[in-house]
């Protein structure tokens, strides 16, 4: 088992102490990006700012795409 699989079984077995469900410890993009290579930290771990960004890149594009839609109709 490497370090990484060593730190994140830890990770998720402290979030399981912590009373936080599996679903939302291990989310379904972390699992994808961890079967396609990626070494990706467990959401709750990540910086304030990673979240931030990583939501602005997914949101905004989808909300203008919206946007422009609706005003062209």
């Amino acid at each position: 088992m490497s370090d990484y699989e060593q730190r994140f079984a830890a990770a998720e077995a402290e979030l399981a102490a912590a009373g936080i469900w599996a679903s939302n410890g291990n989310p379904p993009l972390t699992r994808i990006m961890r079967r396609l290579g990626f070494k990706p930290r467990p959401p709750h771990y990540d910086s304030t700012t990673k979240i931030i960004v990583g939501f602005t890149l997914w949101f905004g594009p989808i909300w203008g795409g919206h946007d422009v839609a609706r005003r062209m109709a």
